[in-house]
């Protein structure tokens, strides 16, 4: 009787293990990575999350996210090179940084970007907060 009750326990035991391991691999297979979100993506300015008003910026940038390695993420407007970027960070569903507009006049003007991944489409959404404190909603669609 004493070796059916091991038998059962080392069964019990593995069957919680398995299911635990199963589970585990689940969760991390649908974890973003910072490869997902590389590429080249058109910026949308949508409406002030303020007062629900159009944004005033109707020209479109070209943002590139580049991951490098070692959680080491780029971000660039390649037509606007003189947009500067820092502060990047991604932790496999928001991505956060800082945009410096070094060409408005003498001052550094900083926007600030919080940006999550949609699964249901190739855009990261979310919005940016500049240093007046207005928050626009922005979209970042995928080109390639």
């Amino acid at each position: 009787m004493s070796m059916m009750k091991n038998t059962i326990l080392f069964l019990s035991i593995a069957m919680i293990l398995f299911s635990a391991c199963s589970s585990s691999k689940k969760a991390t297979s649908s974890t973003t990575t910072y490869k997902d979100i590389s590429g080249l993506y058109a910026e949308y300015w949508l409406e002030n999350a303020n007062n629900n008003e159009s944004s005033d910026v109707d020209y479109v940038d070209t943002v590139k996210i580049v991951y490098k390695s070692n959680s080491n993420t780029l971000v660039s407007c390649t037509n606007r090179p003189d947009y500067k970027y820092d502060q990047i960070s991604y932790d496999g569903k928001v991505l956060k940084f800082r945009m410096d507009n070094t060409n408005h006049s003498d001052d550094h003007f900083y926007i600030n970007y919080t940006m999550q991944v949609d699964p249901s489409t190739s855009k990261l959404k979310g919005q940016i907060v500049n240093m007046k404190n207005d928050k626009v909603l922005v979209d970042l669609e995928l080109i390639k």
